[in-house]
């Protein structure tokens, strides 16, 4: 007989571990996001207010140092006498004219603004250039600029009204930013020309000073004047990856717009920091629980661990340990009552072998005086009054049933019974299985009381029933059930009986009940029972009755036999052939 299939577990303390782990990545990870949306909130808003107010200062400080760079300017070109042969009415001397724009250079040093190159279109077309910065660049080169051609092109015409200051930073020079002058003479207000200044666009952002923030200066037209990266920026910076504000620097001839902007990864270093503090501290907790499912669980572990060994052991015909419980609670008290119970087991097998062998010598006896059935019955009797008086119940019970099938399978009461006595042979049979198992077998009957008294041959189901617990249920160690029925179909009784057994091939069935079966030596044993069933009653009532197997494995199986719907009264005048 095969062992019970080995069953892999999962163990207690692992189960336990993984659900205190679990439960903690859960409420840790919702606290986590709790606390990063919380503070990435809070720090958000604080840091667009801090932007928003310091672009607002920025803002007029902005506001402040051009408008002083252009008075500064007309200034300095007033004093420069840059324009002077115009309100003179004499011809220019070019290097009169340079002369004085290199002075003009030097006056606009001292108001703070270093000047590099400083152009002159006068309204009578003449055209002045000085190096001052040093730059390297020349007129011929300075005339390929994009300022000098709008200069050239437009000239007056380049200014929203006489007399106003435009700031340029064209795509050809980015690093420089254009300050382009309408000059009225300030006593006779005649338009001298213009006056173009470059200055480098780094020096505009030291004269802008210091702030947390990055900014982009828009002239009134929209196009770029200064930024405070390298880069430009590019769309991508809009989705999400900065914070953005916004603020009018205000002017006469139209408003410049001032963008402030900061990484999000700068702004929220902080809070980087210290969600990785909090993941690391969640580290060192889940390394703590897990020492503590550890030592909360040792006792009681070993006592299970005890307990499955022991079955192990008992698996194995070995000798089984007592057992030391390593705690107080519920495992220690199984192990307690698992030492108990294995020690009464013994003590009940000892009894039983010694009951077996009073049976053994009772038979032995038996044989040598030719003993007749009702001799047989006496001395069960003599057996069940003995184990009585030991007080052994069980044993008491298991002999009287053990009588009971004995007087009916021996007693000449005919080839047919009724069916109620057929069940209440039946239910004798299984019932002793059930104690001999261990319980694990249970059974149900359901049959109709009318159909009682209907006639059914002598020990037709037992056979069936045995087929179901030998190889059926073997190998079940619980919940094992068997399920008889009858019922009456187009004038047939129906028996049926059912198991939740393994199960066997339909193929195999279908060839054990052919007429054509041959058995071997092996099986010739094994489908005794159900081929003498069906024997019978092609004998009884002929070829038009027998019986059906269905099943697939896995799935238990169904046993029905086809018997004449005869009731007692009724059989001295049916032919039932």
């Amino acid at each position: 007989m095969t062992g019970p299939r080995k069953r892999h577990f999962w163990g207690i303390r692992a189960k336990l571990t993984v659900c205190f782990i679990g439960l903690m990545v859960i409420v840790t990870t919702l606290i986590d996001v709790a606390v990063f949306q919380i503070y990435r909130r809070d720090i958000e808003e604080k840091e667009m207010a801090s932007m928003q107010a310091g672009s607002e200062i920025l803002s007029d400080n902005i506001r402040n140092l051009i408008s002083g760079i252009e008075q500064n300017l007309m200034s300095e070109i007033n004093r420069s006498a840059v324009f002077a042969y115009l309100t003179g009415g004499y011809e220019p001397w070019a290097a009169s004219v340079e002369r004085k724009l290199k002075g003009l250079g030097t006056l606009m040093h001292f108001q703070g603004l270093e000047c590099g190159n400083i152009l002159v279109f006068d309204c009578n077309d003449h055209v002045f250039y000085c190096d001052y910065g040093w730059t390297g660049v020349g007129l011929s080169q300075f005339r390929q600029r994009t300022v000098y051609q709008e200069i050239v092109a437009k000239q007056e015409r380049l200014f929203p009204a006489r007399g106003c200051t435009l700031w340029r930073c064209y795509p050809d020079a980015p690093d420089e930013i254009c300050i382009i002058k309408s000059y009225i003479d300030p006593v006779s207000l005649q338009d001298c020309g213009i006056v173009c200044l470059t200055i480098d666009r780094e020096h505009l952002g030291t004269l802008l000073g210091e702030y947390n923030f990055d900014i982009r200066i828009e002239e009134e037209e929209g196009g770029p004047l200064y930024g405070s990266r390298k880069t430009e920026w590019t769309a991508g910076e809009d989705s999400g990856d900065y914070l953005i504000t916004a603020t009018e620097i205000y002017r006469r001839r139209g408003n410049w717009r001032l963008t402030s902007l900061i990484a999000k990864e700068e702004a929220f270093r902080d809070l980087s920091a210290l969600m990785r503090m909090l993941i690391f501290a969640e580290l060192l907790l889940g390394l703590v629980i897990v020492f503590i499912v550890r030592a909360i669980t040792d006792g009681f572990l070993r006592n299970v661990t005890a307990l499955a060994e022991n079955f192990r052991r008992i698996h194995a015909s070995q000798e089984v340990e007592k057992i030391q419980p390593h705690s107080h609670d519920e495992t220690a008290y199984l192990c307690e009552e698992f030492d108990a119970m294995y020690s009464q087991l013994q003590e009940n097998a000892r009894q039983m072998i010694s009951t077996n062998t009073l049976l053994a010598k009772a038979e032995y006896s038996a044989l040598l005086a030719q003993m007749n059935p009702h001799f047989l019955y006496n001395s069960l009797e003599t057996i069940s009054a003995m184990a009585k008086l030991e007080k052994q119940d069980g044993i008491v019970r298991v002999i009287r049933m053990l009588s009971h099938l004995l007087r009916g399978s021996l007693s000449d009461g005919g080839q047919e019974t009724t069916l109620a006595k057929e069940l209440d042979y039946i239910s004798c049979y299984l019932e002793l299985q059930r104690m001999i198992t261990g319980g694990r077998i249970t059974w149900d009957i359901e049959v109709d009381r009318e159909l009682y008294e209907c006639m059914v041959p002598r020990l037709i189901l037992q056979p069936i029933v045995e087929n179901s617990i030998l190889h059926g249920l073997d190998d079940m160690l619980d919940d094992a059930i068997v399920i008889i029925t009858a019922d009456v179909r187009e004038g047939r009784l129906v028996l049926t009986v059912s198991d939740n057994g393994k199960g066997a091939k339909q193929e195999v069935l279908d060839a054990l009940l052919s007429d054509e079966y041959l058995e071997t030596d092996e099986e010739s044993h094994a489908h005794i029972g159900i081929r003498s069933v069906l024997k019978r009653i092609h004998i009884l009532y002929g070829a038009d009755y027998g019986m059906t197997m269905e099943s697939e494995p896995g799935n238990g199986m169904t046993v029905r036999v086809f018997l004449p719907y005869v009731e007692k009264k009724h059989e001295e005048n049916i032919d039932r052939r």
